[in-house]
């Protein structure tokens, strides 16, 4: 039988990888640093309206050139292991 939805999902998903990649082509960050470091961060001090919020936003480090390359090929990943 034939899957009648298949090009739907295939279509869909080049549309988001798209998507994702003009975010990381434009030095947003779409998933998590592929670097990682073994060490504890400090915590600012929070203002007394932060400390009511469900969460803190933390900003991410600039994305170099090497992790936007890193990132880039990955969502040809994304692509490849759905077919």
């Amino acid at each position: 039988p034939k899957n009648k939805n298949l090009l739907k999902l295939v279509t869909g998903m080049i549309k988001t990888v798209a998507v994702r990649r003009n975010h990381i082509k434009n030095g947003r960050w779409v998933d998590c640093p592929h670097s990682q470091e073994d060490k504890i961060f400090e915590l600012p001090e929070l203002a007394k309206e932060d400390r009511e919020k469900d969460y803190i936003e933390w900003p991410l480090p600039v994305m170099s050139k090497q992790e936007k390359k890193q990132q880039l090929r990955d969502q040809y990943k994304i692509i490849t292991s759905a077919l």
